[in-house]
């Protein structure tokens, strides 16, 4: 509870200045960011539910976007991208 109240002063200004759009692209990024290493830790899912829900980006945009980070990383990566691309999708 105390990470998400560190977090408010930043949320609520993207919910206040960004589009709908914008907010996906930005739970996109992170799922990108997360899975950079080649692997999801349990506290980076558990972060991105947290600023999806806090920008207001429903459960259904953060796995479309989550599919759509795989599908990238799978298209610039080698050996890692086929296996993070059929990792589990966890909602």
């Amino acid at each position: 509870m105390q990470r998400s109240a560190q977090y408010f002063p930043f949320t609520q200004r993207i919910c206040r200045d960004a589009s709908a759009a914008t907010r996906v692209q930005i739970i996109e990024m992170l799922w990108t960011v997360a899975y950079s290493d080649g692997a999801l830790d349990p506290d980076e899912d558990a972060l991105i539910r947290q600023v999806a829900g806090l920008i207001k980006v429903s459960d259904w945009e953060r796995g479309a976007a989550r599919k759509r980070a795989l599908e990238k990383l799978e298209a610039t990566t080698e050996p890692a991208g086929p296996a993070l691309l059929h990792a589990p999708l966890t909602c």
